[in-house]
């Protein structure tokens, strides 16, 4: 007699249209029971990159171009989200305890030297960076790696200025004493990255430099900021409102602006034979991370090509493989607003901080400015 079971199960596989054997279907039964198993095993083997760093656009763009091909490797990145300072912070306060509270984090250039001293931060082992003969020499330092610049400048409302019958700046002294811009200048407050050229460039312009930095805060006084922006969102609405016509402030989100219809352009001053400034976002490997391997894949595919491409044409940032930066050279607002070719970023300007005193600035500025 024929089991009524088998029957069904032979009427199953047939009605899909499938010639499956009786010892095909007991295998196959047999390895769905140990799918969970297997999928519990691969679930175990990613391993979690935790990353310090910026949020908004910041942190989605990184989502977005960066954290797939990490994915594809077995890890997932986690994040937390502050200013370098801020998670720097976190860092010394973990140290007291033992911990390390992420592996990897945007860093700062002004506070690298004391992280490396301190050893709250590891050395890069370049061996492990299979992309470092694709960049140039000087965004490899021994434990930190440059691997965007935000390229610094004014940008203005040409369409405002022009009304107004304002020539667009080509120096952050112009900006000065102008009735015609009273209640429409934005400047930088100490805790947005593009503040540091500005007042290096202030201080250029005037017969200073990192080292002598005393005249700054009359001169931006003089200049009667409308406010002290910490903010590059609320600045990019009041520029989009008209409110704000002129600011110190990042190219990238002058390409943003001008994508989205505000009529901006930029200018980017000089220092000295220099043509305007770059400030480097940078990667610092945590001192005790049990994470180096990824640290340092992730460091790698910063300095790739399709991947910094697309993240940097998201934030308004210059990679700096040359290949990715030839990429973004294709789109005209780019072209026109960022510095992308060899000779540009050669020629752009950073600033000294083996000459800088930051915390005596700061102090400086609180005291005078703001």
């Amino acid at each position: 007699m024929t089991d009524a079971r088998n029957e069904g199960i032979s009427g199953l596989v047939s009605s899909q249209g499938c010639a499956v054997s009786r010892r095909g279907f007991v295998a196959g039964v047999a390895a769905a029971a140990i799918l969970p198993a297997t999928s519990s095993r691969l679930l175990a083997a990613t391993r979690e990159l935790k990353v310090a760093t910026y949020g908004g656009s910041w942190q989605k763009a990184i989502e977005s171009y960066i954290a797939p091909d990490m994915e594809k490797g077995g890890a997932k990145l986690s994040f937390t989200i502050s200013s370098p300072d801020d998670n720097l912070a976190k860092v010394i306060a973990a140290k007291r305890y033992g911990d390390v509270p992420f592996d990897v984090m945007d860093g700062t250039p002004y506070l690298y030297n004391d992280a490396l001293k301190t050893g709250l931060i590891s050395k890069i082992d370049y061996d492990k960076i299979s992309r470092r003969k694709d960049v140039p020499a000087i965004v490899l330092n021994e434990a930190q790696v440059i691997v965007e610049w935000s390229p610094d400048c004014i940008v203005y409302n040409a369409d405002k200025l022009k009304e107004a019958s304002v020539t667009p700046p080509k120096s952050y002294s112009e900006l000065i004493n102008n009735p015609k811009l009273k209640g429409r200048i934005a400047f930088p407050g100490t805790g947005h990255p593009q503040h540091w050229a500005a007042v290096v460039g202030l201080a250029r312009e005037n017969g200073g430099d990192e080292s002598k930095m005393s005249m700054v805060p009359g001169l931006v006084k003089q200049m009667a900021p409308a406010y002290f922006y910490s903010n590059s969102n609320e600045l990019s609405t009041r520029f989009a409102s008209g409110e704000i016509w002129v600011a110190p402030w990042g190219a990238g989100w002058g390409v943003r602006l001008k994508r989205g219809g505000v009529p901006v352009a930029v200018s980017y001053t000089k220092f000295g034979d220099s043509v305007g400034a770059l400030w480097p976002n940078i990667k610092w490997m945590i001192n005790g991370t049990k994470n180096a391997d990824l640290v340092h894949r992730y460091i790698d595919l910063w300095l790739g090509v399709e991947g910094p491409a697309k993240f940097c044409e998201a934030t308004g940032t210059v990679p700096v493989n040359s290949k990715s930066r030839e990429i973004m050279l294709q789109d005209d607002a780019n072209k026109q607003m960022l510095l992308l070719t060899d000779a540009q970023i050669e020629k752009a300007y950073t600033v000294d901080w083996a000459r800088f005193d930051v915390k005596a600035w700061r102090d400086l500025w609180v005291r005078n400015v703001q």
